[in-house]
């Protein structure tokens, strides 16, 4: 026998206190329960909407007793945005244009911006924006290309979680550690030339996170 798959959307639910409280009938608990069926009334029937169903056990009474099998049973819950704290203006001035420009929006420079927002950013070009402090970024969990080129960046601690980067330029800021890259194990392209720090880093703080031999090389003016 070929189990066919009757897709079924339920967007209303009730209860008897539905309209007297706000979140009814979610309120309460709910308990999912599944059956094999083999009679009644269903959407969708053989022969039209809400018709009696096939008399399985009536007409073919040697199919049971029966098994239904269940792969999975998935229950989902919506995610509620949280708002992102961006301590450098500038950040959130860039990152609001470029958020409008995706979502096709118009957003004021200090506009509030959520982690959900955030993550359907996938490429970034920051360059020439005196940026200081990336805190917030960290936040844009999907993003591949980053470029941050040209700014006044010290600490890369708030790119360590982005592990879907595959290229990072971050030419001419002010960088002395990069051991907060050493998780993002997909980039590919690495840029750190240029740099400008009040000290100049050890060997060891400054290796590159990179597989391999790295094509492109830190210098320091």
């Amino acid at each position: 026998m070929t189990a066919k798959e009757i897709p079924y959307s339920q967007k209303i639910w009730t209860t008897k206190r539905s309209k007297q409280h706000r979140n009814g009938p979610f309120d309460k608990p709910f308990f999912l329960r599944l059956n094999i069926a083999i009679g009644g009334n269903y959407i969708d029937g053989p022969n039209g909407k809400s018709s009696k169903a096939y008399n399985v056990v009536a007409e073919e009474p040697s199919t049971f007793p029966a098994t239904m099998s269940v792969d999975y049973v998935r229950v989902y819950q919506k995610r509620e945005p949280k708002e992102v704290e961006l301590k450098d203006t500038e950040l959130r001035k860039l990152l609001n244009e470029k958020l409008g420009e995706k979502l096709g929006t118009t957003r004021t420079k200090n506009q509030k911006i959520t982690d959900v927002e955030l993550e359907k950013l996938t490429d970034l070009n920051l360059d020439n924006s005196n940026i200081t402090n990336l805190t917030g970024i960290e936040a844009a969990k999907n993003l591949k290309n980053l470029s941050l080129n040209h700014n006044s960046i010290s600490n890369l601690s708030p790119l360590a979680g982005l592990t879907s980067l595959k290229t990072l330029s971050l030419k001419e800021n002010k960088i002395t550690d990069i051991s907060p890259l050493t998780g993002l194990t997909s980039l590919t392209s690495l840029n750190l030339e240029d740099q400008q720090p009040s000290i100049k880093p050890t060997d060891k703080s400054f290796a590159s996170p990179l597989k391999g031999s790295c094509r492109k090389y830190c210098r320091y003016k």
